[in-house]
């Protein structure tokens, strides 16, 4: 609804729980106002209450740029995401079977940013912008409910992208199934201190993927 909705040249996406730093916006409108093609970019994600658990942000200081690679969940997230409104008149709108709420749990942002790499358009990680994340979870059985829907949607992103060949999400789902192989013969689990393993990753996506094949067939962005 909000991206429908939106007029401006430049939309920035942030989650109901974060904060923005005070030269947000001044920064993003200098880094827009000197691209020369359409670029998404992703910002610095600090963790507001040091109390909650060490989850959803992304502190990393160095500059990245998206590539065929690397998965697009987690490399922007939809807490600190901006991109010009051109970006929309190309791509779509978000697909809405994803996300809080929705059928399959999460992942509207990874959605969005891997439709946007597919169309050839630049998606960059800078830190210069950044906002305070207060999500509030503390509890290890928090973080484990928080996995597990980010499991199974991005299984059921392995789904809608399986037979796309300018996807890249084939070969995540091969390093999915790799890393919960390995971790069976002994190798370093997911995150031991949470309580992550990723073999449950893997079984958590395996149910995502099922539940996208098995979902009606509505039309949606691509």
């Amino acid at each position: 609804m909000g991206l429908k909705a939106a007029r401006g040249r430049i939309l920035a996406f942030t989650d109901d729980d974060c904060e923005i730093f005070p030269d947000y916006f001044s920064t993003l409108a200098a880094l827009f106002s000197s691209d020369t093609e359409m670029v998404m970019r992703g910002g610095r994600i600090e963790l507001g209450d040091t109390r909650d658990l060490p989850v959803t942000i992304k502190p990393e200081m160095e500059p990245a740029v998206l590539t065929s690679d690397l998965h697009a969940g987690g490399f922007v997230h939809g807490a600190n995401m901006a991109f010009p409104y051109a970006l929309v008149e190309k791509i779509g709108l978000f697909d809405t079977r994803f996300g809080a709420g929705s059928p399959f749990r999460s992942g509207e942002d990874t959605d969005y940013v891997h439709r946007a790499f597919n169309a050839g358009v630049r998606v960059e990680y800078l830190p210069d912008f950044a906002v305070k994340h207060f999500h509030g979870r503390r509890e290890l059985a928090d973080i484990k409910r928080l996995q597990t829907g980010y499991a199974f949607g991005n299984g059921a992103l392995y789904a809608k992208y399986l037979f796309d060949r300018r996807s890249n999400m084939r070969g995540m789902l091969r390093w999915e199934i790799r890393q919960a192989v390995m971790e069976a013969m002994g190798r370093q689990k997911l995150n031991e201190e949470l309580g992550l393993s990723y073999r449950s990753q893997l079984r958590d996506n395996l149910t995502g993927m099922l539940a996208y094949w098995r979902a009606p067939k509505a039309r949606q962005p691509a």
